[in-house]
């Protein structure tokens, strides 16, 4: 919870400076229903007959919540997939409400009540400066909803925060109870984007022209987005990479990457957040955006081998780039020394990840290699090999091999569709005469 206050703390500040001037529980749910309140089967919407309409059968589920060691999460694709099945269909109605301009469908969706009335909720504003050591997934889901709510009411939050700058437990309380107030009376237009601040809210990203989500946008969405509502056909193929997930005696919580390959478009909902509390389903969608539909008649094992190897290889990259900035600031501080890069090389002070550097054996004792092996292992690395390599006289470049074998580089991080190329200890340079062909 400590990490929720610090950050409505830290939000009311920047909003401050910015904006002056069906998944199953103990009880029945009705996850995909577009109101807040649970619908009977004979008024609900006609757009919610085709729940199920996620599952096995066109569905990649990839599991992605043992990547770090030390995840908390429960997640058990034979117990839970039914679970994120459904998460996954109502973030679907989110974005179609969105698409649709139906405001009353994307806050229904939302359905902020249902984590402002939680379990989670209600112990945490309670009692705010103790520490309860939430799971992941459900601090993630509890804190989505206040960053989209500070969003929302920057100015105001911000005066509450000044009010009660010197007493956080009553500015906690006082905020909770400002966001509880507001629920049902929030809509679009309290959405806030300013030069300085972007709304986290897609019902402003998907139609601001200013927006880095309308750049990735098909040919056409800008005069007619209503074109491009997903409707579910029989060559549909989703993807649910499942980040974070909790189920326990407060409700079930989840944090997902997802994609809809339809047609010539892929719809990509990154950072979504879903839960279910107390029989009441919400979901934010914090990131939209489109891209080629790279799936298309592809079958779902081929599906899901691509999803895994895109996977593998941008987290084989980003280790890379993790040991690299830490070389490069140890470097840095050599330089200051009076100990060039090549003086470096030659003392040993990368001797062990010159050859390659295990990470799950003990620290080196080269105090280059002590140094990134420390920074790549706070990072919850502990397993695969380091190769750190010099080119043109002065220049360096990182590799880093999974488990698996997956090479991950930088800079020029290698391309999941160049992931066949990859060479350990060769340094794989992107063919930009080919980028300029396609450009």
């Amino acid at each position: 919870m400590k990490k929720i206050i610090a950050g409505m703390l830290a939000l009311s500040l920047a909003m401050a400076a910015v904006g002056c001037g069906s998944i199953e529980e103990e009880e029945p749910t009705t996850p995909l229903t577009n109101n807040s309140d649970a619908e009977t089967e004979e008024n609900s919407p006609e757009t919610e007959t085709q729940i199920g309409y996620v599952n096995a059968n066109n569905t990649v589920i990839i599991d992605l919540t043992k990547t770090y060691m030390g995840s908390d999460s429960s997640f058990n694709e034979e117990q839970d997939a039914q679970d994120v099945y459904s998460m996954l269909e109502r973030a679907i109605g989110q974005y179609n409400s969105v698409i649709a301009r139906d405001e009353k469908g994307y806050f229904d969706s939302i359905n902020f009540m249902s984590i402002l009335d939680s379990k989670t909720f209600q112990m945490l504003t309670e009692d705010p400066e103790r520490d309860f050591d939430l799971p992941d997934a459900e601090e993630d889901c509890c804190g989505s909803a206040v960053r989209l709510m500070y969003s929302a009411f920057p100015d105001e939050l911000a005066k509450i925060q000044e009010e009660y700058e010197s007493n956080s437990t009553e500015f906690v309380k006082q905020t909770a109870a400002f966001m509880k107030e507001k629920s049902g009376t929030i809509s679009a237009d309290d959405f806030k984007t300013t030069d300085g601040y972007e709304s986290d809210s897609i019902y402003v990203s998907l139609f601001d022209e200013n927006s880095w989500v309308r750049e990735t946008a098909p040919e056409g969405f800008a005069d007619a987005p209503e074109k491009f509502c997903i409707s579910p056909d029989e060559n549909i193929v989703f993807t649910i990479q499942v980040e974070e997930f909790i189920k326990n005696e407060r409700g079930t919580f989840a944090v997902l990457d997802l994609c809809i390959a339809q047609d010539d478009v892929k719809y990509c909902f990154n950072d979504t957040y879903a839960w279910v509390t107390d029989g009441k389903a919400g979901v934010i969608i914090e990131q939209a955006s489109f891209d080629e539909n790279d799936l298309k008649g592809k079958s779902l094992e081929e599906a899901k081998d691509e999803a895994i190897t895109i996977h593998n290889v941008k987290n084989a990259n980003a280790v890379a780039k993790t040991a690299y900035n830490a070389a490069a600031e140890y470097l840095a501080d050599c330089k200051t020394t009076g100990r060039p890069l090549e003086q470096v090389m030659k003392d040993g002070d990368f001797g062990i990840s010159s050859e390659g550097l295990d990470l799950s054996a003990d620290a080196p004792t080269s105090k280059g290699d002590a140094h990134m092996y420390r920074v790549v292992n706070e990072c919850e690395y502990h397993n695969g090999t380091l190769l750190l390599k010099v080119y043109d006289a002065n220049e360096l470049f990182i590799q880093y091999k999974d488990e698996n074998g997956v090479i991950g580089q930088y800079p020029d991080p290698i391309d999941p569709a160049d992931a066949g190329k990859a060479e350990w200890g060769v340094r794989l340079v992107p063919d930009i005469s080919a980028e300029e062909t396609a450009e």
